[in-house]
């Protein structure tokens, strides 16, 4: 499993389903672990899981693999099928292909430092996540740079 995240105060798989099941009567919080999601999802952010509802890339879901592992990740792929393709923001690879039925909740809300802030959705998050980390002034400051550098 490349990110684990664990329902508060839910230890096992059979407490996972229980939460899990329980979205779609109405949104849960988790706290996610590891680091694979960051920036978006902080290692130890609580997140609120909502009902999937239009699965679209770019949204990122709570989701089982055939195998069984747990993610929050990315959806990167969706083919007609069914199948969905997850990828973490915070890793190069992507993790492989899981069924529409095995995605859980949707990832609506994480909390950073108190604050409830929504996710991002779409393919604008899937093509901005990457740069979350880097700060408006360094772009800027790097383009600047760049241009200064074409010249001399």
């Amino acid at each position: 499993m490349t990110d684990e995240a664990a329902p508060e105060d839910v230890k096992d798989r059979a407490a996972l389903e229980l939460v899990l099941e329980a979205v779609s009567r109405r949104p849960q919080v988790m706290r996610a672990t590891g680091q694979s999601m960051e920036p978006a999802i902080p290692s130890g952010s609580r997140v609120e899981l909502s009902p999937v509802t239009d699965l679209r890339l770019g949204d990122v879901v709570a989701a089982f693999f055939p195998s069984g592992d747990f993610v929050i990740h990315r959806v990167v792929g969706l083919d007609a099928r069914g199948a969905v393709l997850l990828k973490p923001d915070n890793l190069p690879w992507i993790d492989g292909w899981t069924t529409a039925d095995l995605v859980r909740a949707q990832v609506t809300r994480v909390e950073r430092d108190g604050t409830w802030t929504p996710l991002e959705r779409g393919v604008g998050a899937t093509v901005l996540a990457p740069y979350e980390r880097l700060s408006l002034r360094r772009i800027l400051f790097d383009r600047v740079r760049r241009r200064l550098g074409r010249r001399g």
